[in-house]
């Protein structure tokens, strides 16, 4: 799982593969835990780099297991939300951005 910060283009990627988290009270903004496999095939739908289907992420709460499911650091890195990179991250935990 990783914490990301969701768009409405997320929102409606996720409502069309069958999971309406606009019904449970979430909106473009929230932070949220996200499932890994539907953050990658949001990646993997992505028309660039820049598509806001995929949401940002915040590395120091992703867990490592994310790595193992076909998700790069280097993919996990370049959709990190602003902060995330660089030491800069606001929190604490043992998440794929933690260094120690």
């Amino acid at each position: 799982m990783n914490t990301g910060l969701v768009t409405n283009e997320f929102l409606d990627f996720s409502a069309s593969r069958g999971n309406d988290l606009r019904s449970i009270g979430l909106t473009g903004g929230c932070k949220w835990c996200l499932c890994t496999n539907r953050w990658k095939e949001a990646l993997n739908a992505r028309k660039g780099d820049d598509d806001p289907v995929v949401p940002k992420v915040f590395l120091h709460a992703t867990d490592e297991s994310a790595l193992s499911n076909g998700i790069s650091m280097d993919d996990l890195k370049k959709f990190a939300a602003e902060g995330e990179i660089g030491g800069e991250r606001g929190g604490v935990g043992n998440g794929v951005g933690d260094s120690g």
